[in-house]
């Protein structure tokens, strides 16, 4: 049976032989959970603005190294719909994707979903304490003018950055 195309907002733990075609819009680097297993996370978002953030855990890091790339867009089938607790959403979405090794996962090419045409909801530097009480998850767009020299502190390097998000 074909799989039923559809959008990322109708996927939820019900759902069965479904299919999202959507972009990647972010990939952070591999972390440790508490237990030390490893995990990666994305943001994908389809071609109505609507996202979803998967995670890729232990060795299927690996095999999605070349694939999952940013800003190209796939099909997505059948990935593990699990509920994803507030505290570890960065998106509007109560649902995550677990993705492994054994779900399909094709580039394709969507027709009104590239990089001009995904949603952002940008928000200015100084909104941003306004912002945080209501809603942690937002987008900011911001241009570094200086990067000071990295210094260590007890446990991490840190340097100063001066930004600006408009004039």
């Amino acid at each position: 049976m074909a799989p039923n195309i559809m959008l990322i907002k109708d996927v939820d733990t019900h759902s069965r032989n479904w299919t999202c075609q959507v972009m990647v819009l972010e990939e952070a680097i591999p972390h440790l959970t508490r237990e030390g297993r490893l995990y990666k996370r994305f943001i994908l978002q389809d071609i109505e603005g609507s996202k979803v953030q998967p995670t890729v855990f232990g060795g299927d890091i690996n095999v999605f190294k070349n694939n999952l790339r940013l800003y190209h867009t796939y099909a997505i089938s059948n990935a593990n719909v699990t509920q994803i607790d507030e505290i570890h959403r960065s998106v509007k979405n109560e649902y995550q994707w677990v993705i492994s090794s054994r779900t399909p996962v094709r580039e394709i090419q969507v027709d009104g979903l590239t990089l001009r045409t995904i949603k952002q909801d940008f928000i200015k530097i100084a909104d941003i304490p306004n912002i945080l009480e209501s809603d942690p998850s937002f987008d900011i767009l911001f241009a570094v003018l200086n990067v000071s020299e990295r210094r260590k502190t007890t446990k991490t390097y840190v340097a100063n950055l001066r930004i600006i998000d408009q004039r």
